[in-house]
This record gives structure tokens, sequence and C-alpha cells, in this order.
């Protein structure tokens, strides 16, 4: 059968969310039938023709500007200057679309309405760009309408108040918002109703992209379209917010604007209250749980530096996706070194993103660090005046790559409570996309050391383990051993509550004997696992060797058996013993 291809252009694409990767194509059959099929090279997906022509409907041609002054302004100003009109067949009265910004473009001869524009906006409300539909239903952008703009509606109301309802389509959040405004004795009453603006494929990006805006309401109405298309991504979205936010409303027909026209509006408004809690929480059998546990895979684990061998095999490679491990440390016996080592091996070797929530370091003080590990250079021991801030520039690009790996909170000691902090790591989980979260140390994140702050603390952790599904590193700070034997350390050893060994999945502790006047001990930090709930292995997690000029670190061995072997090694060699080492003469040593 021979075809005729012609491309239309680059839309949205339902399946990995890019803006313009997908290209849709009209061809033509011998039969002089036509039909568009479409093709996302980001993602390498073949949509059917029956699949395409439904995206289409849902979605609108994006037109990307290199830049925000690549569109015409006189454009804008032009729309700007139309009417805000109702519109008589879908029911939506004058002083909605005066609310929400919407013009309207009538036919010259028929005085019928032939277009509508609904504003993009961005940074608090700055119109940047038109979404237009042409009736019945063919949609384009002029100026920005990219995806990571505000939410229709969404500069018209104020952030942080009980509810907020989100629809997938402007007319939906005007219908939903003309059925639940009230005016009573002269004042009016809105609810706030704002809606996506690039069609179903873009829903996730474009509520990760407000994600401060939206979880600042108490309650978040989820109003998706009923079809197959805007419930595909309803349980995800919900998942996005802050748990016991989302709820899921239910509708007869197929959106808010089709109940409005359809004179359902009393069922509208009741949908809104009767909105179910969305809860992830079900109940299953055994026999159920048997995908998951076959759809799991390594990547789960969050492989730990080659250095870290004898730990790495005690854990099964390393910490997992939704454990809270707790890493236990003596002041100042380089748990920090041990960490960003840690950090950097994560960022360099794996796809995973970290997201660092350092309570202690400085922005200055974070760089440096993992410059040095870069590097292989101790900066720490060299004057600024001294270093060649043009190479280190080269080699810092180096280290973040085109996308940074390494997330950071710039704090400045400003958090006001604990939950403003966990808000910050949802952030970097949920948005930025961080597999693996650290916080360092749990001391500074909690306003006191009292048993009830850090149970709570801890409970909170594991909780957003499980719901995010994030690996989360936190460092505890130790209490002194009361023998004053720098490796005498234990779980117990940990300050504060007991429930920090108690709630973590995997525990384990650095020791370093910082005074010795032995150099090789005083570099070496010894690593005991004490918990590891998955494998139920605990002992000896091996040695770690500092290297104070480059500020790495390698695998080490006991120092004190490597003292006491060079010490019988050199009396031999000085003739106190007739006899050779015993090691040198039998294959048990």
């Amino acid at each position: 059968m021979k075809e005729v291809s012609r491309f239309i252009g680059h839309y949205p694409c339902p399946e990995c969310n890019s803006v313009d990767n997908l290209s849709v194509y009209e061809k033509e059959d011998d039969r002089h039938n036509t039909y568009k099929d479409a093709y996302c090279f980001g993602c390498q997906t073949y949509l059917n023709p029956k699949r395409t022509a439904h995206h289409l409907e849902e979605s609108y041609e994006y037109r990307k500007p290199e830049n925000d002054e690549d569109f015409n302004l006189e454009d804008l100003k032009d729309i700007q200057q139309l009417e805000c009109r109702g519109w008589r067949e879908r029911k939506i009265r004058k002083e909605i679309n005066e609310k929400y910004g919407v013009r309207c473009e009538f036919d010259s001869e028929t005085g019928e309405i032939v277009a509508r524009y609904y504003p993009s906006t961005r940074d608090m409300g700055s119109i940047v760009g038109y979404k237009k539909r042409t009736l019945p239903k063919q949609f384009t952008g002029i100026g920005n309408t990219k995806a990571t703009n505000e939410l229709f509606g969404q500069s018209i109301h104020e952030a942080g108040q009980s509810y907020l309802c989100i629809t997938t389509g402007e007319e939906d959040a005007l219908a939903l918002a003309q059925t639940l405004h009230t005016n009573k004795g002269g004042r009016e009453f809105w609810t706030p109703v704002v809606s996506v603006t690039a069609g179903d494929g873009s829903i996730l990006k474009q509520i990760k992209a407000n994600f401060d805006y939206i979880n600042s309401f108490n309650k978040v109405v989820l109003f998706f379209d009923m079809d197959e298309s805007g419930q595909r991504y309803v349980e995800d979205a919900a998942k996005l917010l802050n748990p016991g936010k989302a709820y899921i409303a239910k509708l007869p027909l197929k959106d808010a604007s089709e109940m409005v026209k359809s004179d359902r509006t009393q069922e509208l408004k009741s949908a809104f209250w009767k909105a179910n809690r969305y809860s992830p929480v079900d109940v299953t059998t055994l026999g159920q749980l048997w995908d998951e546990f076959e759809q799991s895979v390594e990547d789960d684990i969050i492989p730990l530096p080659p250095e870290f061998g004898q730990l790495a095999e005690l854990m099964g490679g390393g910490p997992a996706a939704g454990e809270v491990t707790v890493i236990g440390a003596l002041t100042s016996v380089g748990k920090s070194t041990v960490l960003n080592n840690m950090v950097y091996h994560v960022a360099r070797n794996t796809p995973k993103k970290v997201g660092l929530m350092y309570l202690e370091s400085s922005p200055r003080e974070i760089v440096r660090s993992f410059l040095s590990i870069h590097t292989e250079q101790n900066l720490a021991l060299q004057k600024y005046s001294d270093m060649d801030m043009g190479k280190l520039k080269v080699q810092f690009d180096e280290l973040i790559g085109d996308d940074s790996k390494i997330v950071t909170v710039n704090h400045n000691g400003s958090f006001t409570s604990v939950d403003e902090m966990f808000e910050k790591i949802r952030w970097m989980v949920k948005v930025a996309g961080c597999e693996v979260v650290v916080i360092d140390p749990l001391q500074a994140a909690v306003p006191s050391n009292e048993n009830s702050v850090i149970d709570n603390f801890m409970d909170s952790l594991l909780k957003l383990a499980k719901e995010t599904n994030a690996s989360i590193v936190v460092v505890s700070h130790m209490k002194k051993p009361d023998d004053d034997k720098p490796h005498g350390v234990s779980e117990y050893s940990l300050k504060g509550s007991s429930a920090i060994n108690q709630i973590a999945f995997n525990t384990f502790l650095l020791s370093r004997d910082k005074i010795s006047s032995d150099e090789r001990v005083r570099n070496s930090t010894k690593i005991t696992l004490v918990k590891c709930r998955r494998t139920g292995l605990t002992g000896e997690g091996g040695w770690l060797k500092y290297d104070p000029t480059s500020a790495k670190i390698i695998a080490g061995y006991d120092p004190y058996v490597e003292s006491e072997v060079e010490e019988i090694d050199s009396a031999f060699a000085e003739g106190a013993f007739s006899e050779s080492p015993p090691w040198e003469e039998s294959p048990a040593y």
C-alpha cells in the first residue's frame, strides 16, 4: 500500500512529557483516506492513528521561543484589548471570564465567538503569552506558553488558603470556579480553581513547577477529566502532593464544563464536597505482592564506593530506596570526608541525583569539599589567593556536568521549624528528582535533644522515606566513650533518643583515634555495622584511610595490626629474635 506523508508539526509527548519531541504526520493511503500518526524522537514511542487523534484533542501545538523576546509584544497588546465576554453555549458568565482574564474574538459579520485567549503567566502573574482556542477545538500557543509556567488562574488566587481545585482544562476551571463562586451580603467568595495549560502529558511537569504554591493549600481537590487520558495521571499527581492533602473528585460526565453545560451544577458542587481523600493504603493478600517482589531491581540499591567493600558486602551492596540509614560519628573523626566521598561516588557513577541538607556547612565549604575530591587536592590547605580560579572553574563545570547531580538547600540557618525542613526535602525528591537525601547532622535539624522531639523526627523521616521511596541518610553525633577508648562505640553511643537506631533500617558507626602519635592510626577510620534490617548482618565493616593531601579516602587495613607487624619485622631485622616471623613460615598466618 503506497502512502503519502506530510509533516504537521511538533507536539507535547504524552509518554515522556517532552514539550516538542512528538512529530505528527498526516498520511494518505492509496484509497485517498487520510489519517494522522505520530512518533516521539525523545522516548522513541509510536502513537497509532487512534491514539494520535485522541492526543491532539487534548493537546495543542507548542511553539518554543528561543527566549522571551522572540514573540511580538504587540500581539499580546492586541489580544489584551479584546473583550472579556461570556460564552453562551458553555453557559459561562461574563464576570468569570473577567476574573480569569479570558479574551474573546468575534466574527465581524455574525458576532459569534470564533476564538478564546487564555493568559499564560509566570513570576506571580506577569502575562508572557496566550493559549488560543480557535473554535471548536484547535489550540495554538502565542508567546511563551511553556509547561513550566504558572497554572491557569494561579495569579488571581492567593496561596495558603483552605482549598485549591485543579482541573485539566481552562474551560473546566472557569465552569468549576463559576459553580463554587458565591456572593453573600455584597461580599464575593472565590474558591481557588486553576488548570494545567499544556495538555494531559504535561500535568505532572506543571504541578512540579508550581509545587510550593499547590502545597501551600490545606486541601487540593483534583478535578481531572473522567476519560482514560485524564485519569491515567490522577494518582501520580496525588502522590506528588504532601500526604493527606490530595482529594480526588468523581463526575458523572467527562468534565466540569460538560456538567455546567448540562445544567448539573448542583452535582458538580456536590462532587467538590464529596471528593475522596487520596490514600495509597490498601489491603492485599500475600500472593498479590509477588509482582512487586519480581519487579524489584538492583537499581534500588545505592552503591557504596569501592573503598567500602567490606561494609557493602554486609549491606548487600549499600543502602536501598525507601530506607533510612544512620551514620553515627564522634566529633572530628572525618565523617564529612566519608560522607562527601559517598555522595561524590553516587553522583559521578550512577544516574541518581543526591539532595544535600548540610546544616553545618556553608555553600563555600560544600563547593570546596567536592572540588577537592574531584581534583584530588585538598583545597582547604591552600590560600584562596594562591588558587587558579580559572582552572578550578573548568574542573568545577566538569564535576557538575550538564545537569548537576547534586542538589543542595542553601538554608543560611533560617529554618524556623522541622516541618519547613521536611517541605524542602519533599521538594528535592518530588520536584528535583533526588533519589538520595543526606541530612547532616540530625542534632542541628531538631530544636532540642529531648527524646520526644527526636522520636517524632525519626518517625517523620521514616514516613517520608516510604512516601517518596527515597534513600535517606542521616548523620548523628555520638557521645564520648566512657573509657576513653576511641573505638569503644556502639549504637547506644548515638546522641539522643534510642529511636535513632530503632527506626533506622541501617546503622553504621565511624570511629578514629585522632590524637594517636602514629600517623597511620591517626588517619584511619573504622567502620562498624551495628544494624542492617535487610540482610541481618552486623560486624566490622572495614577500615578507611584518609589522604590529607588529596582529601580522598582509600581502602585501609587495621592500623594497629599493621603497626604490630612492622614492629616485629623491625625487631627480627635488628636480630632481636633468632627465628623468622611466624607469618613467613606458616600458611596459617
